[in-house]
């Protein structure tokens, strides 16, 4: 049960069980929402999330933008924020920001 993760939120019908050492659902998991068994909670379904937001709001220039690392680069307050967590683990020897930019680089 160690590699276990369960997430769930407000209005769900149920929980989702994830196999923390691979990002996937266990089998047998109440709620299976993301494509491939991914969670809900992954940066594909949340980018999704973030684009249908975006249209919604007629926000039609992040539409345009090809990934979701470069929506990531424009958002002015996620840069902001970002900025000032890697500085404080700087400021505490927390040790550096780790940049996963080639997982980032992917398409809707």
């Amino acid at each position: 049960m160690d590699n276990f993760s369960i997430n769930w939120c407000l209005g769900d019908k149920d929980i989702e069980v994830l196999d923390c050492s691979t990002g996937l659902l266990v089998d047998g998991s109440p709620t299976v929402s993301g494509p491939g068994f991914s969670s809900r909670l992954c940066k594909r379904a949340l980018y999704q999330y973030f684009l249908t937001a975006a249209k919604l709001g007629g926000h039609d220039y992040l539409l345009k933008l090809p990934t979701y690392h470069s929506v990531k680069v424009e958002a002015v307050a996620y840069q902001t924020a970002k900025d000032q967590v890697k500085q404080h683990f700087l400021r505490t020897n927390a040790g550096p920001w780790t940049s996963k930019k080639l997982v980032d680089c992917f398409r809707a």
